[in-house]
């Protein structure tokens, strides 16, 4: 698991909020405290749909990133930055499975890899949490997610 100071937050929110480099991934929540208080849930609503729209979607369960990202930005932007910002995105599960097929990691291991990020009093922050399918004392799946999430924050948080 990683848990790490952000110390670049003007890099790292410029890579979430104004770059496609978190596109990809499955947005799980967001969470914006400022003058009234912003909530949106990435879950899909799949009664929205008709089936082939859907399927479109690739029957997942979440929106990615991109859809939502503009939006966030909006709900941002401004003189005074938000009291408080979370954001918990998820790697998608067909990367996991190669990242973990790539690294001879069982591939039912882990459910879901996420990436939180918050920020709050002018201070921000990241953690790498996990999902599992079944009880397991074996970590090799959080170790080879967290060395990407690493591969792709380096810039943005302190080192141990």
């Amino acid at each position: 698991m990683i848990t790490a100071t952000v110390t670049d937050t003007r890099g790292l929110m410029s890579s979430l909020l104004l770059s496609d480099d978190f596109d990809h991934w499955n947005l799980f929540e967001v969470e914006v405290k400022m003058d009234c208080d912003f909530k949106i849930d990435g879950s899909i609503n799949k009664n929205f749909y008709n089936a082939q729209e859907f399927e479109e979607l690739n029957n997942t369960d979440y929106v990615n990133w991109a859809r939502v990202r503009k939006m966030v930005f909006e709900i941002i932007k401004g003189k005074k930055s938000p009291l408080s910002l979370k954001i918990i995105i998820s790697v998608p599960y067909e990367l996991m499975l190669q990242l973990f097929s790539k690294n001879g990691v069982d591939q039912d291991s882990i459910s879901n890899a996420y990436l939180n990020i918050s920020f709050k009093a002018g201070e921000a922050s990241v953690t790498t949490g996990y999902s599992y399918k079944t009880f397991t004392m074996n970590k090799d799946g959080e170790a080879v997610f967290d060395e990407y999430v690493r591969g792709i924050l380096d810039n943005y948080i302190e080192n141990d």
